[in-house]
C-alpha cells in the first residue's frame, strides 16, 4: 500500500467521524448545558385600601405586652373607673343623635340622680389624687385629663359602635343600685372603650398589610431614593427697608397645636340651646 493510498484511507476516515459527532456515533460526545430560566412573573396584589371612616393618619396608642393598648383608660382605680363611664355616658349623651337620643338623655340623667352619692365620692377622692400628685398646678393637670377623656371618647369612626355600647350601658344602669354601681362600671369602661380600640387594631391591621406591600415595590423604594431632596423655595422679594422694631413686634407667634379632636365645648355646642337648658345634670361638674 502506497503512502498516498493511506493519506487517503486515513482523511476518509477522518470525515466519518466528524459527520459522525453530529449523530452522536463517536466516543466523544458534549455534556448537556443547563440553561437558567427567567422565572415566571408574579403578579403583585393591588396597593391595601384604608378601612372606611378611618384618617390617613390616626395616633394609636401603644400597646403593652399582652396587646392591650395603653389608653387614657389604661390602669386605673376604681374611682377613676367609675368617672371616666361618667364622662363617656356624658359623651354619649351630647353627641348620639338618632331616634334613640331621647332615650340615652332621660337614661343619663336618671343615673347621675340615682347614683349622685356615689359619683360625688369618687369624683372627691379623684380629685384628692390630683391634689396629692399634682401640687399647685393640680387643677390644670386634672383639666387637662379630663379633656383627653372627651377627646378620646369623641373619635368619629367610633361612634357607631360607642353609641351602641353606651345605650346598652345605660338600659343596665336603670337597675343598679348606689352600692353597686362602682363594681358595675368595672365591667362597663371595657364596653364602651372597644369601638374605640376596635378602630386602633383596624388601623394598625392597615399599616402593616400597606408596610408589607410596600416592601414588594422596589422599584418604587429605589425611584423615592434617588429623587433629589427639592431645595427650599426662596423668599419672595420685598423691597429692602429698614427693619423696625414696630414691624418686629406685629409678627404673629407660632400657634400652639390643636387637640386631634373636637373638645367638650364642641360637643356642648352641637346642642340646640333648649336642650342644653334642659340637661343641666349633664353639665361638667
Amino acid at each position: 500500500m502506497t503512502r498516498t493510498t493511506k493519506l487517503q484511507r486515513y482523511g476518509a476516515a477522518l470525515l466519518g467521524c466528524t459527520a459522525m459527532l453530529a449523530l452522536d456515533g463517536c466516543a466523544v460526545q458534549k455534556a448537556p448545558v443547563a440553561v437558567a430560566m427567567a422565572p415566571a412573573p408574579v403578579a403583585d396584589l393591588p396597593r391595601p385600601v384604608l378601612p372606611a371612616g378611618l384618617p390617613e393618619k390616626l395616633n394609636v396608642p401603644i400597646q403593652d405586652a399582652a396587646g392591650t393598648y395603653r389608653t387614657i383608660n389604661y390602669a386605673l382605680s376604681p374611682d377613676q373607673v367609675a368617672w371616666h363611664v361618667r364622662s363617656a355616658l356624658n359623651v354619649a349623651v351630647l353627641s348620639c343623635r338618632g331616634p334613640g337620643e331621647a332615650v340615652i338623655a332621660a337614661d343619663y340623667n336618671a343615673l347621675l340622680k340615682r347614683q349622685k352619692a356615689t359619683l360625688a365620692a369618687a369624683y372627691d377622692r379623684v380629685q384628692a389624687q390630683f391634689r396629692q400628685t399634682g401640687g399647685a398646678t393640680w387643677q390644670s393637670a386634672q383639666d387637662a385629663h379630663s379633656t383627653r377623656v372627651y377627646n378620646f371618647f369623641a373619635l368619629p369612626p367610633a361612634k357607631p359602635g360607642f353609641c351602641a355600647a353606651a345605650t346598652e350601658v345605660l338600659t343596665e344602669s336603670r337597675t343598679v343600685e348606689p352600692v353597686a354601681f362602682v363594681t358595675f362600671a368595672q365591667g362597663a369602661l371595657p364596653r364602651l372603650e372597644a369601638p374605640f380600640t376596635d378602630v386602633y387594631r383596624s388601623y394598625d391591621g392597615y399599616r402593616r398589610e400597606l408596610a408589607a406591600w410596600e416592601a414588594r415595590q422596589p422599584g418604587a423604594t429605589m425611584l423615592a431614593q434617588a429623587l433629589p431632596t427639592p431645595a427650599p423655595a426662596a423668599p419672595p422679594a420685598v423691597a429692602a427697608k429698614p427693619v423696625t422694631r414696630a414691624v418686629v413686634a406685629r409678627v404673629a407667634p407660632t400657634p400652639a397645636p390643636r387637640l386631634e379632636y373636637v373638645g367638650l365645648e364642641t360637643l356642648i355646642d352641637w346642642q340646640p340651646m333648649a336642650v342644653r337648658r334642659n340637661q343641666q345634670l349633664a353639665a361638667i361638674r
